[in-house]
């Protein structure tokens, strides 16, 4: 009996089973011995989104929805840390930013590399990320409306 992954024809895997119980894989026409091939488990770790909220960031910071984020902390105007209920794995995630605010303006998000004048680093951690929205004409921070971001690693 066999039992087909893909399309054995062109590019997939047949697992092939004898009438003594062996069992062995095919993959392209080629056979593989039993016990060689390692196939992905579904749910792997790698690629997931850790943390994501969606904020007010006009007078009093609230959170609208989120995972793992337990906190926004307002440092100053449109100068915002996101803090995670459960650390990140380590500091090489993505984040990635959208803001909406009126009509014909124009707002970004950046992750904040360093403190404003200071020159002190504010690095990407696991347990938080300090971001800033701003304004692209002329580089000024602004409180948004509405401040979107996700942390995938």
């Amino acid at each position: 009996a066999e039992a087909a992954l893909g399309n054995p024809g062109t590019s997939g895997y047949v697992l092939t089973s004898t009438t003594s119980g062996t069992r062995s894989w095919a993959a392209n026409g080629g056979s593989v011995a039993d016990g060689s091939i390692t196939l992905a488990k579904l749910g792997s770790d790698v690629g997931k989104c850790r943390a994501w909220v969606n904020f007010n960031g006009t007078g009093t910071v609230a959170i609208r929805a989120a995972l793992n984020v337990s906190s926004i902390t307002d440092n100053a105007t449109g100068d915002y840390t996101v803090n995670f209920t459960s650390a990140l794995p380590d500091e090489n995630y993505s984040a990635v930013g959208t803001t909406v605010g009126k009509p014909g303006e124009v707002f970004f998000v950046v992750i904040r590399t360093e403190t404003f004048g200071s020159g002190s680093p504010t690095l990407m951690s696991t347990t938080q990320c300090r971001l800033v929205t701003a304004n692209p004409s002329n580089q000024s921070t602004y409180d948004v409306n509405t401040v979107c971001v996700s942390f995938s690693r």
